[in-house]
């Protein structure tokens, strides 16, 4: 879903907070399946 996303953030200004929410999302699904 992520790659659908990518291409409508056209502000560069953006990119740093989509990059966080994508970092933080990934971690938090990476502990998850690591706590399991």
């Amino acid at each position: 879903m992520f790659v659908i996303v990518i291409p409508k953030l056209n502000n560069w200004k953006m990119l740093p907070l989509f990059s966080i929410v994508m970092v933080t999302g990934y971690t938090k699904e990476y502990v998850t399946q690591f706590s399991h």
